[in-house]
């Protein structure tokens, strides 16, 4: 054991000692209690390093099984594993995995790996395993725990790391300020391979409360479990939370002890009905690199969101000087990321200082210290929650068979943020183009409209026009 391993590790055991019968997770296969899962832990820590899991190399767990990427997420911190979890369909995956200096995966069968990754199987974390078992062999608190997928400020997907410090920060100052308890059960119903729905599993273990999840997102199945009292606490995007306040019709019931809408701004419109409905809803703001929110607002989005205790926030203009209007958030605490992960895992990329992060969100910080969001400085693209980048999309997009060029640009959309529009050159049709979308595109990522044209407008260097491209999009919508 190191001298000063993750506090990830201590909440766990202590749950698994004080309220060992109580449910860790619930999932479509059943429960599996506290004092179940640390033994679990054990005998699959034997069990993959007999398979060939490497001790301190980073692993992928790459699956469609929620399920199994939260108890991968355990597996890592029992085992000292730097973690990255990925979708099977996560753009530039062969990239990130080099990136991160990924030699080892735990995938399902059908997962297509770069040559020299050794594969072992996901399968093998379902159920509860016999046989030998092997003690916890933690990573130091700040030591890269997990590797988590961001947009960050370049043109490409690239992970966030973030050691056992960063996450306990986060968790422990969540649970304090909702006053979470064992009696909780938040409901997983957003990725885990974002690090909104991987903080659920840290958060609760430290108060040794229950972790429920949905593989999908099912309106109507998570208004079921609000309403029958099973969920106490909730994660949304907007356009979640829009879909939840349909099935739910403004019906009497109960609405849980807290729902925090992340990922994109929240319009006032939405949190309006979700109030008048007596949802408990908070808006938030963070991101991967802040291993999830730092700053909280009440349902009056007007008032702005509050900064976390511990976490400082500022704006800068373009000198980096302070800001006395509108300019760059920067954000600092000990939930900032160690950097942008590298093969050998060296902290400090993408850092104005230890702990100091400049962000590519525009905001404003009023007389009472309340943080407003004002947009983003860069040509990213938020859409139900999920960072965007144009040119990763369109270079997808040119992928596909009949179509030679393509641009992507987003219409404002007050329940999704911004609704992604496809630009394109080509012979197919908007039709035929949306099937191939379905088939090779992560939903959060798919264009939702299609426009056919002769050319993409491009500027006197052939670069391509972003802004007459957005006004193409919004003058399409507008003839709709």
């Amino acid at each position: 054991m190191p001298e000063n391993p993750s506090s990830l590790i201590r909440w766990l055991a202590e749950a698994a000692g004080e309220c060992p019968d109580h449910v860790a997770l619930r999932d479509e296969l059943g429960v599996t209690r506290y004092g179940e899962l640390w033994q679990a832990l054990g005998r699959w820590r034997h069990t993959f390093a007999d398979a060939g899991l490497a001790p301190g190399v980073p692993v992928a767990v790459i699956t469609r099984h929620r399920r199994l990427i939260a108890r991968a997420a355990w597996l890592s911190v029992y085992s000292g594993l730097p973690l990255l979890p990925l979708a099977p369909e996560q753009l530039g995956l062969a990239s990130l995995l080099r990136s991160c200096g990924v030699r080892q995966a735990i995938t399902d069968a059908d997962v297509a790996l770069p040559s020299g990754i050794r594969r072992l199987p996901a399968a093998r974390l379902d159920g509860m395993p016999t046989g030998d078992s092997a003690e916890p062999a933690p990573m130091a608190a700040n030591r890269p725990q997990l590797l988590v997928s961001t947009s960050g400020t370049g043109d490409h997907p690239r992970a966030a790391m973030l050691d056992g410090d960063n996450l306990a920060a986060s968790a422990a100052t969540t649970a304090e300020i909702l006053e979470m308890d064992g009696g909780d059960d938040w409901l997983v119903c957003i990725p885990l391979t974002h690090i909104a729905g991987l903080m659920i599993l840290f958060r609760s273990a430290r108060v040794g409360a229950s972790v429920t999840i949905h593989e999908s997102f099912d309106a109507a199945r998570v208004w079921s479990s609000v309403s029958a009292g099973e969920i106490t606490r909730l994660s949304l995007v907007p356009p979640m939370l829009d879909r939840l306040l349909a099935v739910s019709d403004d019906q009497p019931g109960q609405r849980g002890r807290s729902l925090i809408v992340g990922g994109a701004p929240v319009s006032q419109a939405l949190a309006d009905r979700a109030t008048s409905a007596e949802w408990p809803i908070m808006s938030s703001y963070g991101m991967t690199e802040t291993a999830s929110h730092v700053a909280l607002s009440g349902p009056d989005l007007a008032s702005g969101l509050l900064p976390l205790p511990g976490t400082r926030i500022s704006v800068v203009d373009e000198s980096g000087a302070p800001a006395a209007g509108v300019g760059r958030i920067v954000i600092e605490g000990p939930t900032v990321m160690a950097g942008y992960a590298n093969p050998g895992l060296l902290q400090g990329d993408g850092l104005l200082g230890e702990h100091q992060l400049l962000t590519s969100d525009l905001g404003r910080i009023d007389e009472d210290g309340h943080l407003h969001i004002c947009g983003r400085s860069d040509d990213v693209l938020i859409s139900g929650g999920v960072n965007v980048h144009p040119a990763v999309l369109e270079d997808v997009l040119a992928g596909c068979p009949g179509v030679v060029e393509a641009g992507i640009a987003g219409r404002h959309d007050t329940v999704w943020g911004h609704r992604l529009v496809a630009v394109y050159v080509g012979r197919l049709s908007t039709e035929e183009l949306a099937r191939w979308i379905e088939q090779h595109i992560a939903a959060a990522m798919r264009p939702r409209d299609f426009i056919r044209v002769a050319n993409l407008p491009r500027n006197a260097l052939g670069k391509l026009d972003r802004n007459l491209l957005q006004l193409l999009a919004e003058s399409a919508a507008t003839e709709d």
